[in-house]
Order: C-alpha cells, then sequence, then structure tokens
C-alpha cells in the first residue's frame, strides 16, 4: 500500500522537479515491450511501468525481477500479477546489478532476453558510471544478442550552476543521505559506455 501511495508523489517529483515526464518512461517500456517474451527488470522502482505496458501477451511472458532486497521483489512480483502476468512464469533474483552472473540467472544459460529495462537504478550504485555500468553490462552480455532491447532512466549528477535552487537542494540532501549515489554520473559518460558497447545508442 505504501509503494501505491508514494507513486503520485514520485511521478510529481520526476515531473516537476526533475523535468522528466513520467509519459516518457511510459513510451519507452510502450515502444520495446509489445512482443518480449523473455523479459528483464533490474530495479523495482519502475515496475509500475512494466505491469502498465502495451504487451501483447502478458499472461505467458517470462519476467524476472532483479533487485537487491526482498521485500520490494515481492511487493513487484504482486502488482504484475494483479496486472495479468502469470506467477510461475516470474522469477525474483535478490543480486546487485553489478554482480550479475551465471549463478544468479542460471535457467537463463544458452538463453537471451528480449529485453531489458533498469529503471532508476544506476544512481542508487556508488561507483562512477564508467565503473559501475560496463558491470552491469559485462554481467548481461551472455543473455544479449542481437535482438535483445535495453532501455530505462538514469539521474545524472546536477551542476553547482545548472538546473534551479529546488532541484539542486533535493540533489545534494539525496546525496547527502545516501539515497542517490550518482555524484561522479553524467549523461557524457553513459553515452561514452554505451559507445563503446553498442556502437551507438538510441
Amino acid at each position: 500500500m505504501a509503494s501505491k501511495l508514494m507513486r503520485p508523489v514520485n511521478q510529481f517529483i520526476l515531473k516537476t522537479v526533475w523535468k522528466f515526464p513520467p509519459e516518457n518512461l511510459m513510451a519507452l517500456y510502450n515502444k520495446h515491450m509489445l512482443r518480449s517474451k523473455y523479459h528483464l527488470e533490474i530495479g523495482t522502482a519502475a515496475v509500475y511501468y512494466l505491469a502498465n505496458a502495451k504487451i501483447e501477451d502478458r499472461f505467458n511472458m517470462n519476467v524476472t525481477l532483479l533487485d537487491t532486497e526482498e521485500a520490494p521483489l515481492l511487493r513487484a512480483k504482486d502488482e504484475l500479477v494483479a496486472n495479468g502476468f502469470h506467477q510461475s512464469l516470474i522469477r525474483t533474483v535478490q543480486c546487485e546489478p553489478t554482480q550479475i552472473d551465471e549463478q544468479a540467472l542460471p535457467y537463463m544459460q544458452g538463453h537471451h532476453f528480449d529485453t531489458i529495462a533498469m529503471g532508476s537504478v544506476l544512481q542508487s550504485i556508488p561507483e562512477s558510471m564508467r565503473q559501475k555500468l560496463p558491470k552491469i553490462l559485462d554481467g548481461l552480455s551472455p543473455y544479449i544478442d542481437e535482438n535483445s532491447k535495453l532501455f530505462g532512466s538514469a539521474q545524472p549528477n546536477l551542476p553547482d550552476d545548472g538546473f534551479n535552487t529546488l532541484q539542486l537542494h533535493l540533489m545534494r540532501a539525496l546525496q547527502q543521505s545516501g539515497t542517490m549515489q550518482n555524484q561522479y554520473d553524467c549523461v557524457k559518460d553513459i553515452e561514452h559506455v554505451l559507445g563503446e558497447y553498442f556502437g551507438e545508442s538510441n
């Protein structure tokens, strides 16, 4: 119940503070998820968008939910089941995103994910973008082929002279509390890493 109550607040902050309309994230899910049969959701913060995405056959979709804690994984699974996903086809994996390997995903050996989403994950990992994102992509590499779609969202650090006072003060408060670990994150580093792995990102 608490997560449902917080959702409008989080969406309000996305739209009015970070200037990222939630519809944009919903559009990403709708764009890539329609015919997906094997999906990996890294982090559970954006599971609402997965639950409400346009999916051709959600009842028969194989979904893996990956997070560092058990409680949000169970809540996310319940939300998916309530929105038409088959309970027996949803796997929950408790694992750090930077430590994905064959032990975390043994059932995926020889298989590939059609879609992989990372919503509001990168800013929670306490490393620089050029450290943490390659670790995640290296861990995912056995489960990605030329047809796999990787998408998501990230909140980079705000420069001291950028955006407005409210945004800057909120970001610094979240960083000081440890809620956000994005002090060294920037869009250029994300583009650099994706360029090294995939040639170009879109």
